[in-house]
């Protein structure tokens, strides 16, 4: 998701103003920067949205901040699955009817926690990858334009590869505490395990709905004062020049 600001006021109108002056100002091609700041904002880029109403700097570091902590979030559920991946638990002896074969479950369990170890490691990668690259090749406001526009540079795919992982993961534990346990204890593992991942599905699909709904009612509303504020800096700022 694309970072959230207040609404325009005439203070942040003018604080927008000096956002793009200041891009204009420091752009090599301030003409073309001009034209893909309008084409991509008209078009509902959050990410360029946010690039002129807080500042392609600000923007930007506000965005790598928020990828470093899913990398090291990543980082740290690598570290935790890379055990359980190379490691078969002590199965339970009982035959409570839960599974006819706790072997075949260990093998899928231990096949979940490799891919869960796998999705992390590729997001902890993703994410340092990102940073670093945003680090190297973003220096003035047309690399961050260029940058957060570019499909094959955007962080999604640390979001992204973050919740499967995680999805992952939890089935994996779920799977775990079915062989471990015994009885009762076995079927109340998995039975309040699951509800509490159908519960979590539920909230974060809903809540990633709700946020969706309203980043496009907020870019619908800010895009036109972008534009304009874009627009008018452009022509007295290239006059100048």
């Amino acid at each position: 998701p694309a970072i959230q600001t207040k609404s325009e006021g005439p203070g942040h109108m003018q604080v927008m103003r000096e956002n793009v002056a200041n891009m204009l100002q420091s752009s090599d091609e301030p003409e073309a920067l001009v034209k893909s700041l309008v084409k991509h904002i008209e078009n509902g880029n959050p990410h360029c949205v946010a690039i002129v109403r807080l500042g392609w700097i600000e923007s930007l570091e506000a965005r790598r901040g928020i990828v470093t902590n899913m990398g090291i979030v990543s980082a740290l559920i690598a570290s935790m699955c890379l055990p359980m991946a190379l490691a078969r638990l002590e199965l339970a002896d009982d035959d409570d009817g839960m599974f006819e074969d706790r072997e075949q479950v260990m093998e899928v369990y231990l096949v979940l926690c490799q891919v869960a170890s796998s999705l992390a490691l590729a997001a902890t990668i993703f994410s340092l990858v990102w940073v670093n690259y945003s680090l190297i090749f973003v220096l003035d406001a047309d690399d961050a334009v260029w940058f957060v526009t570019n499909p094959f540079l955007s962080s999604n795919i640390v979001d992204i590869t973050l919740v499967v992982c995680m999805v992952v993961l939890y089935v994996a534990l779920l799977l775990g505490s079915t062989l471990i346990c015994t009885g009762a204890a076995s079927y109340a593992a998995f039975i309040i395990s699951l509800v509490i991942l159908a519960w979590m599905a539920i909230w974060y699909l809903t809540a990633l709905g709700v946020t969706k709904v309203y980043e496009k009612q907020s870019i619908a509303r800010s895009s036109k004062a972008c534009v304009s504020v874009v627009r008018e800096v452009a022509s007295s700022v290239l006059k100048k020049g």
